[in-house]
Order: C-alpha cells, then sequence, then structure tokens
C-alpha cells in the first residue's frame, strides 16, 4: 500500500514537471538573430515579440522574448594564403576590408582575428580592444613581402573550425566574417562536420579573385553561398580587377556559371559590404520555445510585421533558414598549428 502511495507521489511529480522540463530544456528554447528591414532597405526599430510569428509543420512556434542588440561577437578569418598575397592590390583590398568592418561595427561589439594559410598562422580572441585589431591587420597590410613565402596552401574549413572554439557558450548575433579567395586545398575538416558544429553562428563571406568565373575545382564559392543564406548570413562573390567589365570575354564565359549573376565589380562592391556590415552589427535576438524536441535538422518559418496579428504590413527579415537537430554538437577538433 505504501509503496503504491509513494509511487503515485512521484508519478504525480513527474507531470507537475513536465512544463518546467520543457522550458528549460536548451533544445527546446532557441536564441537567434534576425534582420529586419523594410522596402527601402533600411533596419527597422522598436520591434517586440508581438510583431514576430514563427512556425514549424504548421505549428506555432512561441515568441519568448525579442531584444534589439549591437554588440555581436565576431571573428574575422583572414585568407593569407599565396593566391591573396601574390597581387598587393587584392591583398590591400583584403585588409581595407577588414578594417572597415572594424570601423563600423558598434563600439560594444567584441572582435577576434583568425589569418590563416594551410595553417593557423596568428590569433587574436574576441577582445573589445579595437585597436588592438587595428594595428595586427596594418602591420599585415605593411608587410606583405615579409610574409613568408612558399607552398601557403588554403584551408578554409579548419580556419574556420578555428573560430567556432573562439566562441565558446553560443550567443544570439556571434559571426564568421571569412574573408578569402574560396579556393580550400588542404582542409581536414569537412564541410559537413563544420555544419553540425556551427550551431546558430551567422557565416558572411568576401570571396574575391579577378575573374571568379574562372575558377578551379577547388574553388567553394558556391558552398559558402549556400552556407552564409542558410545560416542568416550572406556571401558576396566579388571581382578585385577594376577594368573588368561584364562583356568582357573573359568575365562573361560561353556558359556562365549559376553564381555569375552574383559577382560585384568596381562600384557595386562598397555598398554591397557596408549593407553586410550593418546586418552583423544590428539585430534582433529572438528566443523561441519549440513545441517539441526536433529529431533532424529541418527548415522553419519566421515572419515579421507592424500590426501583423490584424494583417498589418509585413516587412522583409532575413534569419536562419533551419533550426538543427536536438543533439549535442562536437566542437571540431583543432587543427595542427
Amino acid at each position: 500500500m505504501r509503496a503504491g502511495r509513494t509511487w503515485q507521489i512521484v508519478a504525480a511529480m513527474l507531470v507537475s514537471a513536465t512544463p518546467f522540463l520543457a522550458q528549460t530544456d536548451p533544445c527546446l528554447r532557441r536564441s537567434v538573430a534576425i534582420n529586419v528591414f523594410d522596402n527601402q532597405g533600411e533596419i527597422v526599430p522598436g520591434l517586440a515579440a508581438e510583431n514576430f510569428q514563427a512556425s514549424f509543420r504548421h505549428q506555432a512556434i512561441k515568441i519568448l522574448s525579442v531584444t534589439q542588440s549591437s554588440a555581436p561577437r565576431v571573428v574575422i578569418v583572414l585568407d593569407a594564403s599565396a593566391t591573396m598575397l601574390g597581387e598587393k592590390s587584392e591583398w590591400e583590398f583584403s585588409i581595407d576590408s577588414a578594417r572597415q568592418l572594424s570601423d563600423t561595427l558598434p563600439p560594444r561589439a567584441s572582435l577576434g582575428l583568425i589569418v590563416f594559410s594551410s595553417t593557423m598562422e596568428k590569433t587574436i580572441p574576441l577582445t573589445n580592444d579595437r585597436q588592438a585589431i587595428a594595428t595586427e591587420l596594418d602591420g599585415l597590410k605593411a608587410g606583405r613581402r615579409a610574409i613568408v613565402t612558399g607552398a601557403r596552401k588554403t584551408a578554409i574549413w579548419d580556419a574556420m573550425g578555428q573560430a567556432l572554439l573562439l566562441f565558446g557558450p553560443p550567443e544570439a548575433g556571434d559571426a564568421i566574417y571569412l574573408i578569402s579567395d574560396g579556393l580550400d586545398k588542404t582542409s581536414r575538416l569537412q564541410l559537413r562536420n563544420f555544419e553540425r558544429s556551427m550551431g546558430t553562428v551567422r557565416i558572411f563571406a568576401l570571396v574575391s579573385a579577378p575573374y571568379p568565373n574562372a575558377a578551379p575545382a577547388s574553388w567553394i564559392g558556391e558552398e559558402l553561398l549556400h552556407l552564409a543564406g542558410d545560416s542568416g548570413g550572406s556571401a558576396l562573390i566579388v571581382s578585385t580587377e577594376p577594368s573588368v567589365e561584364r562583356d568582357d570575354p573573359v568575365f562573361s564565359p560561353f556558359e556562365p556559371p549559376p553564381y555569375f549573376e552574383r559577382v560585384l565589380t568596381d562600384g557595386q562592391i562598397a555598398g554591397a559590404k557596408q549593407a553586410q556590415f550593418r546586418r552583423i552589427g544590428s539585430f534582433y535576438g529572438v528566443e523561441v520555445q519549440l513545441p517539441g524536441r526536433l529529431e533532424k535538422t529541418s527548415n522553419w518559418s519566421v515572419k515579421a510585421g507592424v500590426g501583423i496579428d490584424s494583417g498589418g504590413h509585413g516587412l522583409n527579415i532575413i534569419y536562419p533558414k533551419q533550426l538543427r537537430a536536438c543533439e549535442v554538437a562536437n566542437p571540431p577538433a583543432e587543427t595542427a598549428p
């Protein structure tokens, strides 16, 4: 009789604890970064939870909180391989882009830096000391010829895996900003393993080359386009050759690749980079509660608007396209120094 009574008490405790467990299960509570723009491309301020709706497989996802943030954590991942160092103008374009991001980010943002080729050559952990980053970048720009030469190949996925390690526990708004020519020849870490480990980190990339349409098989620009877009970030493919025109036979191949129309030239580049920087630096941190555990990575839907519940006008939003499965993501293994 006593045993039966004890079991009833335990069962009652379990039932009463279920809502609490659902609320505290880290799989069910997610924090993501969302950018919201009006039709003129301007960032929309002042939104709250009631301005957002989210769903998964026709089930509503509860919006727990919405916070407008200007304090992201960002790691610049700078490619210093032989192809990036070969031309002074291309190297200066890379360094100047990194400096522009550093100068544009809000003061409360934390910034880190990884410089890599086939190995990791310089790492500055996340810091609020923006001058330390600027000093390192200025030294790299001035000392291009002094950087060790030789077989300087490229390990993009390895470097981005190292960037993930700098973040530690994830926070909404975390971002990697990759500056590279998109040639990966030596990475030990594979794309699929990086994706499993990246969590909610947004990927932004600036992929530069004189003639991006003539890239070899080791070029991963298309993979970066998809990865960045799915993460809630973006990838720009730019031509760093100032004389290139779209009707140039070299630039316009007989069978242009799928990304051809996205290649930016000359006057298009500065504005596109500034749009990236704004998205990195200002976003909404949105905390949601899922209706149940996810057994596999799945798509979801988010809407934002003014007066959205009463049929008000919608806004343009950019957010991570997928919710990752309920599993503990193992961080990428550290690569050899």
